[in-house]
């Protein structure tokens, strides 16, 4: 995705931080120190002349005040990744790749008390941290949206109606989709994402979906709404679902041709009799193969949920 060319003005990163954890401090605030955060517990502090005393390895120069901003967003980043749902019926996996200290990129998992899942995938325009706090933001703002039950599509549009003036200048794409294994049905909404992908593991039957929508933030809330579009589809055993960013669809090989949906449908494909926690380790594989980098040149991340 381009980079939106438009600046964000600063903003306080560990306040955000103490917001979106419920009032916890960020890593290395308090009297606590890193103790307990798991991604520091080794560490000590160093104390430097004319330096504020900060947590650092042993033998370890300190580092540029700036630099542990961005590493402590980084850590804050994983740690509200959420954890793969366990559901009857229904196998999910996840996996993701930041290419900077901080991304836009999200997914997140809501299971409702009717056995129903929600997932939703974004990622926000941009990178750094003024992405991550934007991504922190739409992330929460979708979570306490969906929790309401709502469908896809009124969440989305509730999500805009909320988020839309308030991203200094950012946007972001997503989709959001809900699956009833009890009834074997789908519904998804999608935002100015790359589409979801449908493929039968034991048919082979494949479908790319993306029903329309704009981005989060572009629009006001009747110009998104009636931009918007909700479908629905039957679901079957071994069918699986994939959604992955743009970060590996657009990944580009040495003559600059995008690897594109059409090969990311064929390796999930030839995959998905292995299940979804193969699929998205192949996926990031083949992304990294077509572009001749172990790294690849944006944020990428694959999430999948295996039906049966």
């Amino acid at each position: 995705m381009a980079t939106d060319p438009r600046q964000t003005p600063p903003a306080d990163v560990k306040a955000l931080v103490r917001e979106v954890l419920g009032g916890k401090s960020a890593p290395g605030e308090g009297s606590g120190g890193p103790g307990g955060l798991g991604w520091m517990d080794d560490a000590e502090p160093e104390k430097a002349p004319g330096k504020s005393s900060g947590w650092a390895r042993p033998g370890v120069k300190a580092k540029d005040p700036e630099e542990d901003e961005l590493e402590a967003a980084r850590h804050i980043q994983f740690r509200l990744l959420p954890d793969i749902p366990r559901l009857p019926g229904l196998t999910c996996a996840a996996r993701f790749e930041p290419q900077h200290e901080v991304s836009g990129d999200f997914y997140d998992f809501f299971q409702f008390p009717d056995g129903r899942l929600g997932v939703v995938q974004g990622d926000v325009s941009g990178h750094g941290i003024a992405a991550g706090m934007v991504m922190a933001m739409a992330k929460q703002t979708i979570r306490l949206l969906a929790s309401t039950g709502s469908s896809p599509g009124r969440v989305l549009i509730e999500a805009n109606r909320w988020l839309y003036g308030a991203m200094a200048g950012k946007f972001v794409s997503c989709t959001y989709l809900t699956i009833d294994p009890a009834k074997g049905e789908m519904r998804l909404a999608r935002a100015g994402h790359p589409p979801l992908i449908l493929v039968n593991a034991a048919t082979g039957a494949r479908e790319v979906l993306a029903p329309k929508g704009i981005a989060l933030g572009i629009r006001d809330g009747a110009a998104f709404a009636a931009g918007s579009e909700e479908v629905r589809r039957g679901l079957r055993p071994g069918d699986l679902l994939v959604q992955a960013t743009d970060g590996i669809l657009e990944a580009k090989d040495r003559l600059g041709e995008e690897m594109g949906v059409e090969r990311m449908v064929e390796v999930i494909a030839q995959h998905a009799p292995a299940g979804p926690a193969a699929v998205v380790n192949r996926v990031l594989d083949a992304a990294r193969h077509f572009q001749g980098s172990a790294k690849l040149d944006d944020d990428a991340m694959v999430v999948a949920v295996g039906i049966g």
